[in-house]
């Protein structure tokens, strides 16, 4: 649970100051390694979904024609896509 400690130049907004996240963390180290496994797992999903994305971009690229290659090189540099 965390204590939400709202900053004076917040203008209503939720912000949770460092120094708060500091000292929860402190406070509660399991948590902090618990958010710390929770952000390296996002971050290797994220990794992975990038090269996947990239994988799949390759092969539409290397698959395509000359004349398909030039087609789609032609209009999204005219239509800025």
């Amino acid at each position: 649970m965390f204590i939400i400690h709202v900053s004076p130049h917040a203008n209503g907004k939720r912000i949770v100051c460092k120094h708060i996240v500091a000292l929860y963390f402190t406070v509660f180290p399991e948590e902090a390694d618990r958010f710390l496994m929770e952000v390296e797992e996002e971050l290797k999903q994220h990794e992975e979904y990038e090269k996947e994305r990239v994988n799949k971009l390759h092969s539409y690229i290397y698959g395509m024609s000359k004349k398909e290659w030039a087609y789609e090189w032609f209009f999204h540099e005219r239509l800025n896509i």
